[in-house]
């Protein structure tokens, strides 16, 4: 991890803070301008047959959002700042609206087959954002704090139809001493 980005962990006084300031100065190493090589290697061989629904918690304003919708997903991103999600509408030239929920904003494409919710991703409500036949999942474990992933779990699996599809992009890395 770079010295900006733990520059801003130490000043940061809560996740939302973090995440506002590092997408709000573009220190955003984990963004990917293009597709995760990952996600193109290991979906060659799969059917996408529509209709499908995915999820992609953590989302930002990654383009693999696009490259799902482009495949005739419905797409369902959570993200805690508003900031990537405006970024992600306006870089890809879609018309939105917004709404408002008690528990989340919601920005939908003009054809409702892509919403992004800012919130945290413990608000979501399962009821309202449904089942899902795939779940994108890059570095979102890495986000998750090492307490509350038994609980990020739980709701995945809850948002997960009978039959699913979970890729899981993560990685291992040694965290210094007193970072956590």
């Amino acid at each position: 991890m770079s010295a900006e980005v733990y520059s801003v962990l130490d000043k940061s006084k809560d996740s939302y803070s973090l995440w506002e300031t590092l997408w709000s100065s573009n220190t955003t190493p984990w963004h990917l301008k293009e597709v995760c090589p990952f996600l193109l290697k290991n979906s060659s061989n799969l059917n996408f047959a529509s209709p499908k629904r995915v999820f992609i918690p953590f989302c930002g304003k990654a383009a693999e959002l696009k490259w799902f919708y482009d495949q005739g997903f419905e797409v369902v991103g959570v993200e805690l700042i508003p900031i990537p999600v405006e970024n992600f509408f306006k870089e890809q030239n879609l018309t939105f609206k917004i709404r408002e929920l008690p528990w989340a904003k919601v920005y939908e494409s003009s054809d409702q087959r892509i919403k992004i919710y800012v919130a945290d991703i413990f608000s979501v409500e399962p009821e309202e954002v449904g089942k899902f036949d795939v779940i994108w999942g890059r570095a979102d474990y890495t986000t998750v704090k090492i307490a509350e992933r038994e609980k990020y779990s739980k709701l995945m699996k809850q948002l997960c139809k009978e039959k699913f599809l979970y890729f899981l992009c993560t990685l291992q890395f040694e965290v210094p001493v007193g970072r956590l």
